[in-house]
């Protein structure tokens, strides 16, 4: 994503992630997905975990989409500080992790209290009292590890998320074969002791209306919301330029009234027009009315007329649709599979692909804007893959605020028992430099430093390589070192040496697929091969060189 992200599946200055599972959908929703590079990054291993952060469903979807866990936290239970805020309302870190144990480590580190609040605008306004970290959290989120915490429990799905009627609903799609994975999530849920009851869904079905505009004739169009949810006066226009100046990089801009709002969000060479708001075109405009209002600045965003009582209101919607109802209901948790299908890769370029990746429900995770607006937390596991695209599907649990932890406690039991465990990506198939083998020898002291590694790549012809190079061990225990070289991935054999020199020539197996037709960056350049080169001592410690050739 770029710096000034505003987004859904928008390109950075790289490009933008794709789909490890299938090269034909979205890493994340096409209309709040803007995390998808965290999604993917975690998915495929080449983190251990990801921080995304979500105003809609940019968090959530890009979990579902690579069969991760996602946890939305209650507002202020985990610092956003020094995150970008699209909507500073809405807005909230969430972390992405490959278990819901992986996750309750992570939250042992994060979900603390932080002195500081600016930035973070939940912790820093005055009008609403949220309760302390300290109050909500366990002495370690660990504990939650309870794999008999669903017995018991009544929970209830919302019959507009898995194709049953609501006549208060808006129109929402759902594919089959995610249908087909929630009943296998309910036979789950049931076989641990919950009691699913299929029920209505006031918390969105009283936030959302009928679209102002469908100027796509979508036979999902997305919904409006209702009068009154939008923020008063030009709030996250003010939150936009706080950031700037709280960041202070005098390298760029400190100011959003200093900014090319024609910059924020283009329209990308080759393209066609986004659909949000059910309309063809892209942000530029309402970007352009965000730094106008910078232009024309008085105050301070908590002095903006409206403010208090707007956010009281936001707490009592919450208060009336989903605590007060979840009472009356009997209800511990709401569950719902994450989204109704997953959006084309082409989406962006091809009318048809646009046509269904933009349907609601699937441009967004189900819930919409009401799950963020209203400080909901939620917990998404994945279900499975479907039986047709291979694509996994979240299954996310909510409840009332600051009961974050009961949810954690669900999503850990479910996990668990499910049968449809999370898998492998198949795009990122293991290689055998992803396991580190034991080297047993003599132990490492911290005077005795790792090899010195010089290295260099040559391209012989279009399809063969030259890489060559020296390696010193003067201040290792051992007078050798192992040398190991991949170019593209694919490890090269053998390594020769005559003394402290070594070589290979290797032949280049991946084929340049071009480069992206949308004006990305190309650094490194896309045409060449990278070449690593790492050298181990049999003491442990190594040193390595990365060439692009």
């Amino acid at each position: 994503m770029p710096p000034m992200a505003n987004g859904g599946m928008q390109r950075g200055l790289y490009g933008r992630a794709e789909s490890p599972y299938n090269s034909s959908y979205l890493a994340a929703a096409m209309g709040s997905g803007s995390s998808n590079g965290c999604g993917v990054s975690t998915a495929s291993s080449m983190a251990v975990f990801g921080l995304a952060e979500e105003t809609v469903s940019s968090g959530r979807s890009p979990a579902s989409n690579n069969g991760l866990v996602a946890y939305t936290p209650s507002r202020g239970m985990v610092s956003i500080r020094g995150n970008w805020p699209l909507t500073c309302s809405a807005d909230v870190v969430v972390p992405h992790a490959r278990s819901v144990k992986d996750l309750m480590a992570i939250l042992d580190v994060i979900a603390v209290t932080d002195e500081h609040t600016e930035g973070d605008f939940w912790r820093g306004q005055p009008f609403v009292d949220l309760p302390k970290v300290e109050n909500i959290r366990p002495t370690s989120f660990t504990t939650l590890a309870n794999a008999s915490a669903l017995r018991g429990k009544r929970i209830g799905v919302p019959r507009m998320f898995i194709g049953g009627n609501d006549p208060a609903a808006q129109p929402v799609f759902l594919r089959d074969s995610i249908r087909t994975l929630w009943e296998d999530a309910r036979i789950t849920l049931e076989s641990l002791g919950a009691q699913v009851e299929e029920v209505g869904f006031p918390l969105v079905t009283n936030h959302e209306v009928l679209p102002a505009v469908n100027e796509v004739n979508s036979e999902y169009p997305l919904p409006s919301y209702f009068n009154g949810s939008a923020s008063p006066g030009d709030m996250d226009a003010y939150a936009w330029d706080d950031f700037l100046h709280m960041v202070n990089d005098t390298s760029s801009v400190t100011t959003l009234s200093d900014v090319d709002p024609g910059l924020i969000f283009p329209q990308l060479p080759g393209t066609i027009p986004d659909r949000y708001g059910n309309r063809f075109g892209n942000r530029t405009q309402s970007n352009a009315r965000y730094v106008e209002a910078i232009r024309n600045r008085t105050g301070k965003i908590i002095d903006i007329p409206g403010l208090a009582a707007w956010l009281q209101r936001l707490e009592d919607r919450r208060k009336r649709d989903l605590e007060d109802w979840m009472d009356k209901k009997g209800l511990d948790a709401v569950v719902w599979p994450a989204n109704g299908d997953v959006g084309r890769e082409r989406a962006e370029v091809d009318n048809e692909a646009a046509v269904s990746t933009w349907r609601n429900g699937v441009a967004r995770s189900f819930g919409n804007f009401a799950i963020r607006q209203l400080g909901v937390p939620t917990v998404t596991v994945t279900m499975g893959a479907m039986n047709d695209t291979g694509m996994p599907v979240g299954l996310t649990f909510a409840t009332k605020s600051y009961d974050d932890t009961s949810i954690i406690s669900y999503a850990y039991a479910f996990e668990q028992a499910h049968d449809k465990v999370r898998f492998v990506p198949p795009r990122t198939p293991e290689f055998e430099t992803d396991l580190i083998s034991l080297r047993r020898g003599r132990k490492t002291h911290g005077s005795h430093g790792a090899p010195v590694l010089n290295a260099s790549a040559l391209r012989m012809d279009e399809r063969k390589i030259l890489v060559k190079g020296t390696v010193k061990v003067e201040n290792c225990w051992d007078s050798d070192a192992k040398v190991e070289v991949h170019v593209d991935g694919v490890p090269v054999l053998p390594v020769s040496f005559e003394g402290s020199e070594w070589g290979v020539t290797a032949n280049i197996t991946l084929p340049f697929q071009g480069t992206s037709p949308f004006g990305e960056v190309n650094v490194p350049d896309a045409s060449l091969a990278m070449v690593v080169v790492v050298a181990t001592a049999p003491n442990g410690r190594s040193a390595g060189k990365m060439l692009f050739v």
